[in-house]
């Protein structure tokens, strides 16, 4: 707590008053005044307001112990009777900048702007206050939302503190809060004649114009400052976008090019407008643009593993997978814990079955985020995709566990236990998880599938399959491997015409160039007795890729091996 004593000799309000004390009560009001003081620097409030409250019951006319009393309650929270006791301090003696400044305080504290603004007037008024003060006014009126007695007050500062960094500021701000354009552009002007060396002033003039659309404006005045000061990023980034906002892509690339290349533009912005451009990576003059300013941003940060990411981010816009999760894995060299660039390389390995390389790689994640259930996840997947099934089973179980709280990865993790749990023969935990994956998401096309596809190809819990399967195609009626997958069930119920219509729409749906759908529909017209046509499927499954081992033996022997 600060102490300012004020004023203890009576002023002429109070030699007028007509009270008279007698020497013992002086020296009574006095002591108690000291008294109250001293508690008060002891941090003893509640002492130090009595002792106060005692010398003024002797002593009405002190101005000081009521400037000391308002202060202390004040200080603890009784705004009300603060603001009495300030107000009989200023009745008291209306001279002390002090007073004024306690009184305004409380007003403040309570929310009453307008008041604690008019107590500011009369100390500048009434008291030698410094003219410093006058900012602290101006400050009230934005409080009140009164902009234009704002600005006359600092105008009025101005005038008394001369040109002044802040008061232009603040000038600037009230002109934009009042689209006032033209004026806060002429604040602006002050700040750049004024303080030439500082070039957050020019950027913020050049910011101001091309949010308000004055493109043309901008470019003249940013090639205007370029051409004295040459280099600037900020300036070269702000002037690129200007350009490009004009449709003008070499200019905007040389500039824009400039900036990137400067290690001194923060690479959070260089970031953030990549990330802005690979919105537009359709438009060709974009995906142009987005070549030298990825490779400027290496060039200039080759250190920053988020780098390397934007760079895999633009590679990946462009369908080169192959080259962006290089770009990712690059980014993992400099900085294990980007879990962003984890997740894109992993995410691209599984799928260009990079699978030994992504099983790796997610347990190395997981060490860095033990609790990420998407990396569980990708070591489950591409563990699977091995038919290392129980290091699937393994990983797969901890991720279901992390994401307790996320039913839809939940799904997920169980349609893929399903999957493993049947790779590995243990079909009852395998049925267990597909069901536990239907009942959080019973629509979902990948556990229909392979739920009742893997019970057709056991011959188990046909009638559930069969109910599984209509539901997948209901849902696709025209996707050939889901048509494919009612059909072998049909084929397991011995429904072998019906499997004949699904499979034969499933080829003309695209199935003609699957080994399996081909395959399939040679054995379906074998068990009807078309035993030409079925060797015929199956020399055509035999020369596409993915071929069963039972085909060459089917076609040597020409008959039917399940």
């Amino acid at each position: 707590m600060s102490f300012s004593y004020g004023q203890k000799k009576k002023n002429k309000k109070q030699e007028s008053s007509g009270q008279t004390l007698s020497t013992a009560e002086r020296a009574r009001a006095e002591s108690l005044f000291t008294d109250g003081i001293k508690s008060a620097i002891l941090e003893d409030y509640p002492k130090a307001i009595s002792y106060l409250q005692h010398s003024l019951e002797i002593d009405p006319s002190n101005s000081a112990a009521y400037f000391k009393l308002a202060e202390l309650l004040f200080d603890t929270g009784n705004l009300p009777e603060a603001e009495k006791s300030i107000s009989r301090a200023i009745q008291l003696s209306d001279s002390n900048q002090y007073y004024y400044q306690l009184a305004a305080d409380i007003q403040a504290q309570q929310g009453k702007y307008e008041k604690a603004a008019l107590y500011y007037e009369d100390m500048l008024k009434k008291t030698n206050a410094s003219p410093q003060h006058i900012l602290e006014l101006a400050v009230l009126y934005l409080h009140l939302n009164n902009y234009d007695k704002a600005l006359q007050t600092f105008e009025r500062a101005e005038k008394f503190l001369g040109v002044n960094e802040q008061i232009i500021l603040q000038k600037q701000k009230i002109h934009l809060q009042q689209n006032q354009l033209a004026d806060a552009l002429r604040e602006g002007e002050r700040l750049i004649n004024n303080f030439p060396g500082e070039p957050a002033y020019v950027i913020y003039q050049a910011e101001l114009l091309l949010n308000n659309q004055r493109q043309q404006e901008a470019i003249r005045f940013l090639e205007d400052y370029l051409s004295k000061q040459p280099g600037q990023p900020q300036a070269s980034y702000l002037l690129g976008k200007a350009y490009l906002q004009q449709n003008d892509f070499a200019a905007a690339e040389k500039y824009l090019q400039a900036a990137f290349q400067s290690p001194d533009l923060k690479l959070e912005l260089k970031v953030q407008e990549i990330a802005q451009l690979l919105q537009q990576v359709n438009e060709p003059e974009i995906t142009a643009l987005l070549e030298p300013l990825t490779t400027a941003l290496l060039e200039a940060h080759p250190h920053q593993s988020q780098a390397y990411v934007v760079r895999g981010d633009y590679l990946f816009a462009l369908q080169q997978k192959q080259a962006a999760r290089a770009a990712y894995l690059q980014a993992l060299a400099l900085d294990q814990n980007n879990f962003q660039a984890w997740q894109n390389a992993l995410s691209l390995g599984l799928e260009l079955g990079r699978f030994d390389s992504v099983a790796r790689e997610a347990e190395e994640a997981l060490v860095m985020f033990p609790n990420q259930p998407a990396f569980y996840y990708f070591s489950g997947a591409a563990n699977l995709s091995k038919k290392e099934f129980q290091k699937a089973i393994f990983a797969l179980e901890q991720g279901k566990e992390m994401a307790y709280n996320n039913p839809e990865l939940q799904s997920v993790f169980y349609s893929h236990l399903g999957d493993a749990y049947n790779g590995a023969k243990d079909f009852k935990k395998s049925d267990e998880a597909y069901q536990a994956a239907l009942e959080i998401d019973p629509n979902n096309d990948y556990i229909l599938n392979n739920y009742s596809y893997y019970l057709s190809l056991r011959k188990e819990k046909l009638g559930l399959a069969r109910k599984l399967s209509e539901q997948l195609i209901q849902q696709n009626p025209d996707n050939p491997n889901y048509l494919d997958t009612h059909a072998w069930v049909l084929y397991q119920l011995k429904q072998y015409k019906e499997a004949r219509k699904h499979l034969e729409k499933a080829i003309q749906k695209g199935g003609d160039q699957n080994s399996t759908i081909l395959e399939h529909y040679g054995d379906v017209l074998y068990q009807l007795n078309e035993k030409a046509q079925a060797l015929e499927q199956w020399k055509k499954a035999r020369a596409l890729p993915g071929a069963s081992e039972k085909l060459d033996k089917k076609i040597k022997d020409q008959s039917l091996y399940e």
